[in-house]
């Protein structure tokens, strides 16, 4: 940033005050309201976990430092890319962080950790915000990926 003398030569401009209000507003309904939100997206995601069961998957990361609002996934022998584009209708979902959604690139993540190639490659990470789950039909979720483990026509 350049010009102006606001905040001792620190930065230009006015403070955005609405912004501002909207960010205390934010921290207070947080305060209030974070327990309930953090128990319906742990149990969206046991759900979630306990109906793959029906898919060959591996959770990646270490399941005991995870934030209940996103699972990162990977499944055995399924063409990463193919599954977002038949996914994408369903739930959120990329190969890496939000930021590179629009990317089909494997995680830098995944590979960080030492993941194989195939597993990094085939990661998904799939997001939820709690109250948005309630429509979410988890199980029909679950059989579209089951199947589509199983059908390799897309592969030709």
């Amino acid at each position: 940033m350049f010009g102006g003398g606001q905040e001792r030569k620190l930065r230009p401009g006015t403070l955005p005050v609405p912004l501002i209000v909207g960010l205390a507003k934010a921290a207070d309904i947080f305060a209030k309201e974070h327990r309930q939100w953090w128990s319906r997206a742990a149990e969206f995601r046991s759900r979630l976990v306990e109906a793959l069961g029906k898919t060959q998957f591996r959770l990646n990361g270490d399941q005991d430092h995870v934030v209940p609002h996103i699972l990162n996934v990977s499944f055995e022998g399924v063409d990463a890319e193919a599954l977002i584009v038949q996914l994408k209708e369903l739930v959120a979902v990329s190969t890496g962080s939000a930021c590179t959604s629009a990317s089909y690139t494997p995680s830098h993540v995944l590979r960080g950790m030492g993941l194989p190639d195939d597993v990094a490659g085939n990661g998904l990470r799939l997001s939820w915000f709690p109250d948005q789950t309630e429509g979410l039909d988890v199980d029909g979720l679950v059989q579209e990926i089951a199947e589509f483990q199983t059908d390799t026509s897309y592969l030709s």
